[in-house]
């Protein structure tokens, strides 16, 4: 760890109020895409502190995260809210001493039941994210993948599809939701029970969108998509076909792919899966 990775850290604190004069310990955290997270213990206590990486664009302004954030910790569904401040680029919560899911924890018969009860849980909160714009995603990723190297043709065929199916979006009667939007299985939390981490990409949006990125982050399968549908609705009562949900599932992994490919570079592939994967043709 660099001398300006612990002056950046002491300064996110320092703006936080918490007067860290001396940062007693910190690691970095499995390392995400756009952003960079740290454990950093100081004054007795132990934080998480994410810092943005420049260039890094995500749904919500980190002010947005801060609210949406305590909205959640009241609701005992993330980890507590220290600080959002946007001049040191930094998100500050209070550290759980939880593993987060992998893909194989996250497509086990009983985990599948307790994420459908916590999406559940979480698609009642009262918050008012963005609301969910698949459209401009796409257009935007698409941009940002095509602005960073030529896109052969088979990728270029799938920015297309991505725009076709962004466009027809399915969808059922209903209010729209506080949806988590960006279900990885390490955004995950469990130690016993199941907290969420890391609302950047936060929507208003109908409960298919976190049931379908659930399933597309984690390569669901046909019989384990079912198993969420049954767990979060009951059997046989979702209120679209299984075609719908299927079609839903592929537009996540497109828009993940694309924004894998406009994501900031130096990242290896471990980083990059689970989004970068070439989507599969379901």
């Amino acid at each position: 760890m660099s001398d300006d990775t612990r002056t950046r850290l002491r300064r996110a604190l320092n703006a936080a109020g918490l007067q860290a004069r001396a940062i007693e310990h910190y690691e970095r955290l499995r390392a995400g895409v756009s952003n960079r997270s740290y454990r950093v213990g100081a004054n007795g206590d132990t934080f998480v502190v994410r810092l943005s990486e420049p260039g890094h664009e995500a749904t919500l302004s980190l002010e947005e995260e801060g609210r949406l954030l305590e909205a959640v910790s009241q609701a005992g569904l993330g980890p507590e809210l220290v600080a959002a401040n946007a001049d040191e680029g930094a998100l500050i919560t209070r550290y759980i001493s939880a593993p987060c899911w992998t893909p194989e924890a996250a497509g086990q018969a009983a985990n599948i039941e307790r994420a459908a009860a916590l999406l559940k849980r979480l698609h009642r909160v009262a918050a008012a994210p963005p609301r969910y714009d698949p459209e401009a995603y796409a257009q935007r990723y698409c941009e940002q993948a095509a602005a960073r190297g030529d896109l052969d043709a088979r990728t270029r065929r799938l920015s297309d599809e991505l725009k076709v199916r962004a466009r027809d979006l399915p969808g059922a009667p209903g209010e729209s939701v506080f949806c988590h939007n960006d279900l990885v299985a390490a955004n995950i939390l469990d130690n016993g029970g199941l907290m969420l981490v890391d609302f950047e990409y936060a929507v208003l949006a109908q409960p298919i969108v976190d049931l379908a990125s659930l399933a597309a982050m984690n390569d669901f399968d046909a019989l384990r998509r079912g198993q969420l549908l049954d767990a979060y609705y009951g059997p046989g009562r979702a209120p679209y076909a299984d075609s719908d949900f299927v079609n839903v599932v592929r537009l996540q992994r497109l828009l993940a792919y694309f924004w894998a490919m406009g994501a900031p570079s130096g990242q290896t592939h471990e980083q990059r899966a689970p989004f970068a994967a070439r989507p599969s043709n379901e």
